[in-house]
């Protein structure tokens, strides 16, 4: 992946500036390149979306009429940690949310980033998707 840079600072299409470089940050990039390539608009995205008092995410993407459609979690792998034990944490923190933002909004799908890799949990059904699902038309 290509990543524009600037003294230290990694380019965010989403929110049209440098950022800090950190491995957060890197996955994140990723996510958005990755979703951007499978034809999800850029204008359907935000960044570090604030959910009440439950705390923030780091990627939501909207539908057109404005349901969430998916909401993303991105983590760092950490040494002595399994990818199932972040996933696990990731997941919790992924739940709360969506469970605050129910009340305002369906929410379809919850993505959690470790790394490189990427899982993807239908909502609704409580399912693990095998691939990320296409954008809504």
């Amino acid at each position: 992946m290509t990543l524009m840079t600037e003294r230290g600072s990694l380019w965010c299409p989403i929110r049209r500036k440098y950022v800090a470089d950190r491995p957060e940050e890197r996955i994140r990039l990723r996510v958005i390149k990755d979703l951007q390539e499978r034809g999800y608009p850029l204008s359907a995205m935000q960044v570090e979306y604030q959910v009440g008092e439950a705390g923030r995410f780091d990627l939501a993407v909207f539908t057109r009429s404005g349901d969430i459609w998916m909401l993303v979690e991105c983590k760092q792998s950490f040494p002595g940690k399994s990818h199932a034990d972040i996933a696990q944490l990731a997941q919790a923190q992924l739940r709360r949310y969506a469970q605050a933002l129910e009340k305002r909004w369906k929410v379809c799908y919850l993505g959690i980033a470790i790394g490189e890799r990427f899982y993807c949990l239908n909502h609704t059904s409580k399912k693990w998707e095998p691939e990320i699902p296409p954008y809504p038309a």
